[in-house]
């Protein structure tokens, strides 16, 4: 994996991200600034997002929209805030 200077929010995933700070780490790339990499993420963020998808699954599920639950829980398994 070549080395590529992504800022810590342009990838897909946090998996992604983790993968490649741990390539990194072992070529020697980085040392302990991957902490500071890592405690820089907008977690803050990433919150605020999972819990605004859960309340609208909760609304949905409450007022028996059973289509609008399935698609907002797939939109929260694949969203990037709920990868952490």
């Amino acid at each position: 994996m070549q080395a590529t200077n992504l800022a810590p929010t342009e990838y897909l995933s946090l998996t992604a991200l983790r993968l490649h700070m741990a390539v990194l780490l072992q070529i020697g790339k980085i040392g302990r600034r991957a902490d500071d990499v890592w405690k820089g993420l907008p977690w803050k963020r990433f919150h605020n997002q999972v819990f605004r998808l859960q309340r609208c699954i909760f609304k949905a599920q409450k007022n028996s929209q059973k289509t609008k639950v399935k698609r907002l829980q797939r939109l929260l398994l694949q969203s990037r805030a709920a990868q952490s």
